[in-house]
């Protein structure tokens, strides 16, 4: 059963809307009852991402992120988050990606990393 709520809440089924940078929740309630609700993640931070060797410059990075991101959009994934070392900063750049922090730890060039994002 739903949790009971004060008086100020309409008889009417009515739905209220909560928002957040990466959640959007609705609740709807009904006479007064909370009867559930739904919660949609609206980014995603993309952990990890490795081509082998062997097999880097043939297009498999490429195709493999953009299959999924279609299905990140698909799934109502609004933006998408990576941490990029400074030698694959250009891999994501092409893919759309756009820098908006970066950590050079010591001033040490090849230990920079780049925080990066896309709308998609």
């Amino acid at each position: 059963m739903g949790e009971k709520l004060g008086s100020d809440v309409p008889k009417k089924p009515t739905r209220k809307l909560e928002s957040s940078e990466s959640r959007t929740v609705k609740i709807e309630f009904d006479e007064g009852v909370a009867v559930g609700k739904i919660t949609a993640e609206t980014e995603f931070r993309l952990d990890g991402f490795y081509v082998k060797q062997r097999f880097r410059n043939r297009g498999y990075g490429r195709k493999n992120y953009l299959e999924l991101e279609n299905n990140l959009k698909q799934k109502g994934i609004k933006t998408i988050y990576i941490q990029a070392l400074h030698n694959k900063k250009e891999f994501w750049k092409k893919l759309g990606f756009e820098t908006y922090q970066a950590l050079d730890p010591a001033n040490v060039e090849r230990r920079k990393i780049f925080f990066m994002k896309k709308d998609v």
